[in-house]
């Protein structure tokens, strides 16, 4: 219950705030900083370039606890609605995430494809949420040789950016 809450907080305080610049134009293009993560892939420190119609987003994950993980992810997606401070986009990522376990295990390198639709709701002229949602799949290069895994589901994950301008 307090999810819908919150949700609804956000709607509301995005649909009272100012005409957002990076969603409608205004500004020519923006690069923002915050944190985003793939449906299935990494998550952490992401870097948006925003062009109005197109967004490219990219996402760096470090992590360093019983070994060493390292994700990268790229995702575009292209924005089919605006609102007064909000857009819906659809689009696509790839990322890797190679883990290195401390010890004699080998290291394993997993690929990640999402297809995606991210609703942004802009809180401020600067400040956008989004939650994404869609079908997310992992391969992976498995424990021995020649194996391979596949799998999939509907997964979402949310992200908070800053756009400077």
């Amino acid at each position: 219950m307090k999810t819908k809450s919150l949700l609804t907080a956000i709607m509301l305080s995005g649909a009272a705030s100012a005409p957002a610049y990076a969603q409608d134009g205004a500004g020519g293009a923006s690069l923002g900083l915050g944190a985003e993560a793939m449906l299935t892939g990494p998550g952490g420190a992401a870097l948006v370039y925003d062009m109005g119609q197109l967004r490219i987003d990219g996402i760096l994950s470090f992590v360093s606890a019983n070994g060493t993980n390292i994700g990268l992810g790229g995702r575009a997606l292209w924005v089919v609605h605006k609102g007064a401070n909000s857009d819906f986009s659809l689009g696509g990522g790839l990322g890797f995430i190679n883990s290195d376990p401390d010890g004699p295990a080998d290291s394993t390198t997993d690929l990640h494809v999402d297809a995606i639709a991210q609703v942004r709701a802009f809180l401020t002229d600067n400040v956008a949420v989004s939650t994404s949602f869609g079908f997310g799949v992992a391969f992976n290069d498995g424990e021995e040789d020649n194996r391979f895994g596949f799998g999939a589901q509907f997964v979402s994950s949310a992200g908070l950016v800053y756009y400077f301008r």
